[in-house]
């Protein structure tokens, strides 16, 4: 663990010290690119399979340093009850992190970059046969039984490409994009282990860059 714990720090001190090469209002004198990425993804969590869709918010702060936020959804049947009364066991998961990327290369039709991320991911085992109902605004709501709870703690190196198809005139450029990243996850969990959540993830989707 020490050694993950070191490489992840490394990685992380090496994207603070790109941001603080020069001062801050120098930040601001190149237009300011937004760009939302897209994907669905792969992943292995608890030993499945699990299929979902990710989506990043960035904006570049420099012309190779852009920072945001990335927001991650899943959900899968389970083969597994853990040795609870779950008569069908399923899985629930979210993801929400700070993103940092910075392109090593870029010019009008192709971006590649490294990725960090940091932030809370949540899992829940559910019972599928059973439903929890609410009240709100829009009426009532039903969601599967969700039985036990896992909130960890993640850590996300990894690299992105970008491959732009359309160039409009108007803003945003489309591009097709993908990115991979490596989960550690860490903390106490409710159900499995912190390390059962700790794997590769392969995303592929549609990014939107432009808008300023």
């Amino acid at each position: 663990m020490k050694r993950h714990l070191f490489f992840t720090l490394f990685f992380f001190i090496s994207f603070i010290s790109i941001a603080q090469e020069s001062e801050i209002q120098d930040l601001f004198e190149i237009e300011n690119e937004i760009a939302i990425d897209i994907y669905g993804f792969h992943s292995n969590m608890v030993q499945e399979n699990v299929f979902g869709l990710t989506v990043d918010f960035k904006m570049y702060l420099r012309e190779k340093w852009a920072t945001g936020l990335s927001f991650s959804l899943a959900s899968r049947p389970l083969n597994t009850n853990y040795g609870l009364r779950i008569a069908e066991p399923g899985f629930e998961y979210g993801e929400f992190s700070w993103l940092n990327q910075f392109d090593i290369y870029k010019n009008e039709k192709v971006r590649l970059g490294f990725l960090l991320s940091n932030g809370l991911g949540v899992a829940h085992l559910t019972d599928r046969n059973r439903n929890d109902e609410f009240w709100n605004e829009d009426g009532l709501l039903s969601t599967h039984q969700r039985v036990r709870t896992n909130i960890l703690y993640l850590i996300q190196p990894g690299f992105e490409a970008n491959f732009r198809v359309y160039d409009n005139d108007e803003f945003p450029d489309v591009y097709l994009s993908t990115e991979a990243r490596y989960r550690k996850a860490f903390g106490n969990t409710d159900f499995g282990r912190s390390k059962d959540f700790n794997n590769f993830y392969v995303g592929f989707g549609v990014s939107l860059i432009g808008f300023w």
